[in-house]
């Protein structure tokens, strides 16, 4: 899937009343694409390139999708007004990323 698909998904995923630009789609698909390859890869060195696994393509455009909708709202405990309530008692997004599976290569 291509950055332009992804950033489809990702609009059709957010809330409507949020107003958000294709470069800001962009850069959270960058965070979130960060977020699943250190789950995925959790040793890898610095200089070491990986390729994003595929397999991934929607759950990236969900954990986007997440990090938009709680923008102005990070770490944000408990929150109500005119009968919503909102309350975080984590941000790591952990039910996300226990989807991904980790691999760790052995090195000769």
């Amino acid at each position: 899937m291509n950055t332009a698909e992804k950033i489809c998904i990702v609009k059709a995923f957010i809330d409507k009343e949020i107003e958000v630009t294709d470069e800001e789609i962009s850069a959270y698909l960058l965070k979130a694409e960060q977020a699943i390859i250190n789950r995925r890869y959790p040793i890898i060195q610095d200089n070491e390139t990986v390729e994003f696994p595929s397999r991934y393509d929607y759950l990236h455009c969900e954990l986007a999708s997440r990090y938009i909708n709680r923008k102005g709202t990070e770490g944000e405990i408990s929150h109500t007004e005119s009968g919503t309530s909102r309350t975080y008692a984590s941000t790591n997004d952990e039910d996300l990323l226990s989807e991904v599976i980790p691999i760790v290569r052995v090195r000769k």
